[in-house]
């Protein structure tokens, strides 16, 4: 029989094995990169920092720094299978943030398509770390066009519709961003990765001088749940002391990773309750066993410590679902290696789980390098690491796992940067996609609970004539939403659901909520409690 003592090391084995599969394998996804970075800091391999905001962030002095490229240059005048006559304004090009490393990162960029003048700026981020925002977030998610088998199609539900778009491939060495230091994808972390997007920013702004001072929100999902509101916090700390203004109104994180012990558990290792209560929400897990982990596990002490009866529980579980399901929607299908057939389906809202191959295919074709004024990041085979030889690299990828291996820190908890934020009247939208298994829902209110936040608005649902997911407004200008029918990538699974709540969000609009339209004042039910106001 096994006991507690010999049962950690399955536990450690299941845990590295579930969430590690994809990741070496350059179709690797955002959210399999997530957990096993989670599962690396839970071995001491990556500084999580004390909490302390001046030690996670400390102040530096950015530059601007002379430029290779120019707008004008920058200009895309058609991509490889763009459908016809689209009067679309996109640029891609090159920023360097580091002139004596010879680093620089890639942007692509989408003006609004109506009103550009007037309308705000919107950053977004993918997350990893080690993951595209080019790839993921412009041609899987939100971008003007989405890659399918067959060439580009338009997205409907773009979100330039609400204002000019700014993908970034962070930090160097992701998709189209490169170094000539090759020890520098080896030696970055939170800290420079926020600090090489802050000088980013301020070199980008010089070349497009007409969005200097324009409403500007930072956006992202996944590992963005780090970058977005380092990134914002970097740019408060810039305007305080005089440097290039940047006129930033709010951040918007998706499914973020923010607080590692409710998103992963105490090591990462054991899980948290959270992630078992989600499962056992969606029927992943039957009632006796999910009365078992409530009644024998402690998710306050380190996995080993627990008891034989809670270990067995979780393993078994943990293994049954992860599995069996596509953890970026658990009612999705799964992509197999023979599984062709999807990619040609629904066109918008699929949630395909195979579309990553579609979008490596496209995104390594010359002709499309060309036009995106792009070029593949290389390096030959070799190089040492703390952890092995990186192998060689000669084509984009969409993650690279480099950077979950030789990641240098990473605070376990981001919540006090949004204190600070909130504290500084940044307003801050937080949303789960309700079918996540990769940062469940749960984990993410767990974690918004911790700030103990008044209530404004209480939980309601939300959604025009149907339910669209579930709305909480707290006090001091955070709103936690969840979004239905969603996984992971929100704006992939239910794109127009994803609009609506961003649009609310920067419009400063009250999205509609779901009411009951039937008339209860028979049973003398008060109209307020029926709204949830």
């Amino acid at each position: 029989m096994m006991t507690s003592g010999n049962l950690f090391p399955l536990l450690l084995y299941v845990s590295f094995l579930c969430a590690g599969c994809f990741v070496s394998s350059s179709y690797a996804r955002q959210g399999d990169a997530l957990r096993v970075f989670m599962k690396l800091k839970a071995t001491g391999a990556v500084n999580t920092s004390d909490g302390i905001l001046n030690s996670i962030l400390p102040d530096f002095n950015p530059k601007l720094i002379p430029q290779d490229g120019s707008k004008d240059r920058d200009k895309i005048l058609q991509l490889p299978g763009q459908p016809p006559n689209l009067n679309i304004n996109q640029y891609g090009g090159y920023i360097t943030v580091n002139q004596t490393a010879g680093r620089a990162l890639y942007y692509y960029f989408v003006e609004a398509d109506s009103n550009k003048e007037t309308k705000p700026v919107l950053l977004w981020f993918n997350g990893g770390p080690g993951c595209s925002s080019l790839g993921f977030g412009a041609f899987e998610e939100l971008g003007p066009f989405l890659i399918r088998k067959d060439g580009l199609i338009q997205n409907p539900y773009s979100w330039n519709k609400l204002g000019s778009i700014l993908f970034l491939e962070s930090p160097a060495g992701v998709g189209f961003s490169y170094s000539n230091t090759t020890s520098d994808y080896t030696s970055t972390g939170d800290q420079r990765t926020a600090q090489d997007a802050y000088t980013f920013l301020i070199n980008w702004l010089e070349r497009f001088p007409e969005y200097k001072n324009r409403e500007f929100y930072i956006t992202g999902e996944s590992y963005a749940g780090h970058y977005v509101p380092e990134l914002a916090y970097t740019i408060l700390q810039q305007n305080n002391k005089g440097g290039t203004f940047i006129n930033l109104k709010g951040i918007s994180i998706g499914n973020p990773g923010i607080h590692q012990i409710d998103d992963v558990g105490l090591d990462s290792v054991g899980g948290s309750r959270a992630q078992f209560e989600f499962l056992w929400r969606h029927n992943l897990i039957p009632n006796d066993e999910w009365e078992t982990i409530q009644r024998t596990c402690d998710f306050n002490i380190p996995a080993p410590n627990r008891t034989e009866e809670c270990q067995i529980a979780i393993v078994l579980n943990y293994l049954r679902s992860t599995e069996n399901t596509d953890s970026y929607n658990i009612y999705n299908p799964m992509c197999y290696e023979d599984n062709t057939n999807l990619t040609s389906g629904p066109v918008l809202g699929t949630g395909d789980p195979c579309a990553h191959r579609n979008i490596v295919e496209y995104l390594n074709c010359p002709d499309v390098v060309e036009a995106l004024h792009a070029k593949i990041t290389r390096f030959d085979e070799g190089f040492q690491t703390r952890h092995g030889i990186i192998g060689q690299w000669d084509k984009w990828q969409g993650c690279r796992d480099v950077f979950l291996w030789e990641w240098l820190d990473s605070p376990i908890s981001i919540l006090p940067i949004i204190q600070h934020l909130l504290a500084h009247g940044t307003q801050v939208l937080v949303f789960s996609g309700d079918l996540d298994g990769v940062i469940p829902y749960t984990c993410t209110r767990d974690s918004i609970k911790r700030l103990q936040l008044v209530e404004h608005n209480k939980w309601h649902l939300w959604g025009n004539k149907e339910i669209s997911g579930s709305l909480v407004v707290y006090e001091g200008n955070l709103t936690f939403a969840t979004v239905r029918g969603a996984g992971h990538e929100v704006p992939l699974y239910q794109p127009r659901r994803a609009l609506e709540l961003l649009q609310s969000f920067i419009e400063g609009t009250r999205i509609p909520r779901a009411k009951i339209n039937e008339d209860l004042s028979d049973l003398e039910i008060n109209q307020t409690i029926i709204d949830y106001d």
